[in-house]
């Protein structure tokens, strides 16, 4: 599994991360050595425990609501959410986001929601 996907998994599963891992382990151990399947799990508990679990689980948007609306010069409505949503969601799966790219990307998904909802 790639580092993203693995980045992802932390974030989503928070403190059921350790419990999913073993049920995951469990689900192999349950299958009859005839029919093997690959098990992954080993090789993502190595891969997480190179990474700062408590780090990922606490990760937020690098830009707030407020900084958002500023920066578009926008008013509060559900875009500004869907912005820090999909900001938050490239910081999570690759681990640090720069300011800059914070800042281009949410002026993207801003014009393309301007350019959808055009009337």
């Amino acid at each position: 599994a790639k580092d993203k996907v693995i980045r992802n998994t932390i974030f989503k599963a928070q403190e059921t991360l350790y419990p999913l891992l073993d049920v995951m382990e469990a689900y192999h151990l349950s299958h009859h050595p005839d029919h093997i399947i690959e098990n992954h799990v080993t090789e993502i508990r190595e891969r997480i425990a190179t990474m700062d679990v408590a780090e990922i689980w606490v990760t937020q948007s690098p830009l707030t609501g407020e900084q958002i609306m500023e920066l578009l010069k926008c008013k509060p409505g559900p875009i500004v959410g869907k912005i820090k949503d999909r900001l938050l969601e490239i910081r999570v799966k690759n681990g640090k986001m720069e300011e800059f790219e914070a800042v281009q990307t949410a002026k993207t998904i801003y014009n393309n929601f301007l350019k959808e909802n055009a009337t």
